[in-house]
């Protein structure tokens, strides 16, 4: 179309942006507590729920770099005898770990079982229609049957 111009979005973005994104999941989710009525909160918890399946491919990035760590800790270790630089190496695979533990818990927290966390408002029941009395509930008593 004259006019129009189609652009790749990812080629506008700074390096350290995209690095950011590349190692970093949150730019992707809404945060649902942000939403200011139910049906806004219900669709950033439909949005969180269909981005839920990119977790995988940064559980895969964090734990490349959660073995690279170790593997060069012990390299750094057993070679060539530099314990700082193996200390640091161990800490800093200690720590993608840590963040790969975040990301299977995000990935398991927004699965499809979980039913959205929706609360209604302080003062209105979702339960029962307004200006509907309230009725006890009880169990309903079990028939007899002649003997």
């Amino acid at each position: 179309m004259p006019g129009s111009q189609v652009s790749d979005p990812g080629a506008e973005l700074p390096f350290l942006t995209l690095w950011y994104r590349f190692m970093f999941f949150d730019w992707m989710f809404r945060d649902v507590n942000a939403a200011r009525d139910l049906f806004e909160r219900n669709a950033a918890f439909q949005h969180n729920r269909h981005m839920r399946h990119y977790l995988p491919v940064y559980l895969r990035r964090w734990s490349f770099f959660t073995l690279s760590g170790f593997a060069l800790g012990c390299l750094f270790e057993n070679a060539t005898r530099a314990s700082i630089l193996s200390a640091w190496c161990f800490t800093w695979s200690c720590v993608t770990l840590t963040g790969m533990v975040v990301i299977a818990v995000a990935w398991g927290h927004a699965g499809p079982h979980r039913a959205p966390l929706i609360r209604p408002r302080p003062g209105r029941h979702a339960h029962r229609p307004a200006g509907r009395p309230d009725q006890t509930s009880r169990p309903p008593t079990p028939a007899l049957r002649p003997a």
